[in-house]
């Protein structure tokens, strides 16, 4: 009896984790860096590391950072061709899971689109693609929480500079 719990908890646990694994999840591990195509896996403590250097940098030792990035995954094609109609079945996909419109910007071929869901006033789940009109694009994908104090203050040092 213990082992049948045991085998349906892990046959539970097996499906969660499929379930939560989005359009993204699965075409990011689908795709092999090559030279045409970079693919990232960053891990949130590195992340979180470098936003904490670059505000000392900043002489802003005294402001807090409250969001935690947990995971950044991206893909940088140096030729995006192939991928616009992959990139049309992401987006869709994203709207489907619930996942609002952000930001949306366009400009001749070259194209900003953000996408985000959110827990109140701190953002769970970022998805972004950048295209250009030299056949460039990156996908991105953030997991974590983003406050929008937080992104507020990286919009203005942004601006800034």
């Amino acid at each position: 009896m213990k082992k049948l719990m045991i085998f349906g908890l892990f046959l539970i646990g097996a499906t969660l984790n499929s379930v939560a694994q989005d359009a993204f999840d699965a075409f990011f591990q689908s795709q092999q860096s090559d030279e045409h195509t970079i693919k990232l896996n960053l891990e949130g403590d590195f992340i979180n590391m470098f936003i904490a250097e670059e505000l000392k940098k900043e002489g802003n030792k005294d402001m807090s950072f409250e969001s935690r990035v947990d995971q950044v995954k991206l893909l940088i094609y140096d030729n995006v061709a192939d991928n616009k109609v992959v990139v049309k079945g992401l987006v869709s996909s994203f709207r489907d899971n619930g996942y609002d419109q952000l930001i949306q910007l366009r400009e001749g071929k070259n194209t900003v689109e953000v996408f985000s869901k959110d827990n109140g006033d701190v953002i769970t789940s970022a998805f972004a693609y950048i295209t250009s009109d030299d056949n460039k694009m990156i996908l991105a994908k953030v997991r974590g929480e983003l406050s929008m104090s937080d992104l507020n203050l990286v919009i203005d040092k942004m601006s800034e500079n």
